[in-house]
């Protein structure tokens, strides 16, 4: 079970490495040109997909790379038993009192709690949203006209643009009135969004960029990915049409009309309108990649998703890491559970502090098995704290030190 001090620390750690992975599949997208609109958005949805479980993988993945930090002192805590490990920290520990140890000890609970409240916000507005949408769908007339050819499409007074919804197309109300170039491109441009399923993917972006508020990618990947929705849209309507012009023509009427819908993908809405007019007017010709080039990057973002999971960062445990070719003075032994609580003595040397009137020495019993060359007492180490602690190693007194 996971601590509530830890949650939040874990979905940081699942926002950064979220993060490394679109910026990477941004350098992938950049460096070979993608322009098929197709496969950057099946990149970008496989990206959030990967985001929303990261959290579940960083816990069940191992890590295949460790990133070890040196600590400035070689007698570390991560070395030393449980029980020592929290008396040395403890002894270390600043004593506060008042405000400054209240927030001290409740870092943690504080930080949770804030995360919570702004989490909680963002999914209730996209709960909300999405009741307040279903009601209007609910509500609107479905059409029978014989355009509508077996399509789910209704007509609703409550909104001043088309919109998608599901697997279902809203218009608005007087759209029977409409000339029939723009009713096709409207419709041309709903479909698209119904046949990519674009509002779940918004509804799923939206979820993400509530769990991951903090982090700046989740906002960006959610605009993102409503921008290659509308734009793939865009193209659809305008080769429906054959008159990209006529489009945007059709498409800047539908705007001053449009009034903003919740939990909906609007045709109106989305990036800007200038940017969206301009696309349509350059006439950028696509680039598809097939079947093959399509397959190749998925499992090229799947493969980037498994490197950023597996890596682990940890401290390491005390000063330099073990290497054959260091001397063996400044190795510290762990001391098995068999073996007696005082194999060896610490040196008795001057400290930088005077030691407590409650220390005692301990006494030395004689081994009951042959013991190694160096070793270390854990107990030693916190009843005796004149022992000399060097930048870089703990100096220990061997056994044959101590015979005559």
């Amino acid at each position: 079970m996971i601590a509530s001090g830890s949650i939040p620390t874990l979905l940081i750690e699942a926002a950064l490495r979220t993060l490394m992975l679109g910026a990477g599949v941004l350098a992938l997208v950049k460096l070979t040109r993608l322009r098929d609109l197709r496969a950057e958005s099946m990149l970008w949805t496989l990206v959030l997909g990967v985001g929303l479980a990261m959290p579940f993988l960083c816990l069940w993945a191992p890590g295949a790379l460790v990133l070890r930090l040196p600590q400035l002192s070689a007698l570390s805590t991560a070395s030393m038993p449980a029980a020592a490990a929290t008396a040395t920290l403890a002894s270390a520990a600043p004593h506060t009192d008042g405000l400054g140890a209240f927030l001290a000890a409740r870092t943690g609970q504080i930080a949770w709690a804030l995360y919570l409240i702004v989490a909680v916000a963002g999914l209730a507005r996209v709960a909300t949203g999405l009741a307040l949408t279903t009601r209007l769908y609910l509500r609107a007339r479905p059409v029978q006209a014989p355009w509508v050819i077996g399509r789910d499409i209704r007509v609703s007074t409550e909104i001043g643009g088309p919109v998608c919804f599901g697997r279902a197309i809203l218009l608005p109300s007087g759209c029977e009135r409409w000339p029939e170039a723009k009713r096709a491109a409207v419709l041309a441009h709903e479909e698209s969004h119904v046949r990519r399923g674009d509002f779940f993917v918004c509804l799923v972006a939206a979820t993400h960029r509530a769990v991951f508020w903090f982090s700046p990618f989740a906002w960006w990947l959610e605009a993102r990915l409503g921008d290659l929705a509308e734009t793939a849209s865009d193209a659809a309507a305008s080769r429906r049409i054959n008159d990209p012009a006529g489009y945007a023509e059709i498409l800047l009427e539908v705007a001053r009309g449009a009034r903003p819908t919740p939990a909906m993908v609007a045709m109106a809405h989305g990036p800007g309108l200038a940017k969206r007019v301009t696309h349509i007017l350059a006439r950028v010709p696509e680039a598809p990649l097939g079947k093959a080039g399509r397959a190749l990057a998925v499992g090229a973002v799947i493969a980037m998703s498994f490197a950023f999971v597996s890596v682990r960062a940890a401290a390491s445990a005390a000063g330099p890491v073990a290497s054959a070719s260091q001397p063996r003075l400044f190795w510290l032994y762990r001391a098995s559970a068999t073996q007696p609580a005082s194999s060896a003595t610490i040196a008795p040397t001057r400290s930088h502090r005077a030691a407590p009137r409650h220390a005692r020495p301990v006494a030395a019993a004689a081994p009951a098995a042959p013991q190694p060359d160096f070793t270390y007492n854990p107990r030693a180490l916190l009843d005796e704290p004149v022992a000399m602690v060097a930048p870089a190693a703990v100096i220990l007194r061997t056994p044959a030190a101590d015979s005559p």
